[in-house]
């Protein structure tokens, strides 16, 4: 903890009846990532050219712009700690969630694709990514041409020493509080 640098992400609140007001709340989360880290300006490590499009990651943004953000970020971020960044996207499917209950699916899924190929494939400022939702993640899909992807569900032996509790651990809870039926 603490020693990579990270960006944080969460689409959680990502949530539109329309395309346009889903877009604009991605931007909104992109600005702020970019406002946390306004101490990049600061620094010799951004070009004049590079500092230009950094202030113009704000609430209007173009589209091209949002999708190369979190890309960019990161290139920013490597430079400035001299290590690839860990990126975090908590809930990555909320808006997309929300484009299939109101009917703009096909292109908020399109919008998605372009910003996550962006930030994941097209990006070599990250160390690895952990992204989060409630869909799962299949390999023919949204992530279709990432490389590595691992999946793991709830589910999964794999992290489960690490989040949440194990079976042993919850029966020793339970006989702390003698509770003896379980």
């Amino acid at each position: 903890q603490g020693t990579y640098p990270t960006v944080f992400l969460s689409f959680a609140g990502i949530k539109a009846d329309n395309l346009e007001d889903a877009k604009s709340q991605i931007k909104l989360q992109i600005a702020g990532l970019y406002e946390q880290n306004r101490y990049l300006l600061e620094t010799n490590l951004l070009s004049d050219n590079e500092k230009n499009m950094y202030q113009s990651m704000t609430m209007t943004m173009s589209d091209v712009e949002c999708c190369a953000a979190i890309n960019q970020m990161c290139l920013y971020l490597s430079r400035y700690y001299k290590k690839n960044v860990i990126v975090l996207l908590d809930e990555y499917d909320t808006p997309l969630l929300e484009a299939y209950t109101d009917g703009y699916w096909e292109e908020m899924i399109g919008t998605c694709r372009q910003l996550f190929h962006a930030a994941f494939k097209e990006n070599a400022y990250y160390s690895r990514a952990i992204i989060t939702g409630v869909t799962r993640v299949t390999k023919n899909s949204l992530f279709s041409d990432l490389n590595n992807i691992e999946v793991d569900t709830v589910t999964c032996d794999a992290y489960s020493d690490c989040f949440g509790f194990t079976e042993e651990e919850v029966i020793d809870a339970l006989q702390c509080q003698n509770v003896q039926e379980f």
